[in-house]
């Protein structure tokens, strides 16, 4: 076509298939686990969350918003500068000489 550029493919379905869709992880779900015992699962879960229990609340939480970012701060010694070395590569030819 005039004007593409690449050969990229169609939004949404360019790349490989994740394993569980390789395997039919969803599809076996789907034919293993009614959609009652799903919602009773998680009736059961939120009984538990109403009662205090943290792990419960946060997997609620992780699902229903989106678990949030985990940052980490990287310091050095001391909680100064991380130390850089800068190491040098040489290909085959030049390690010869």
């Amino acid at each position: 076509m005039a004007g593409k550029l690449g050969k990229g493919g169609q939004k949404g379905r360019s790349g490989r298939k994740s394993k569980a869709e390789e395997m039919g992880l969803q599809q076996l779900l789907d034919e293993c686990w009614t959609l009652d015992e799903r919602k009773e699962c998680v009736r059961k879960l939120s009984v538990r969350a109403s009662k205090g229990d943290l792990e419960s609340i946060k997997l609620l939480l992780a699902y229903t918003y989106g678990k949030p970012v985990d940052r980490k701060e990287i310091t050095g010694p001391d909680g100064g500068a991380v130390p850089i070395r800068i190491i040098e590569v040489r290909g085959p030819q030049e390690q010869k000489q």
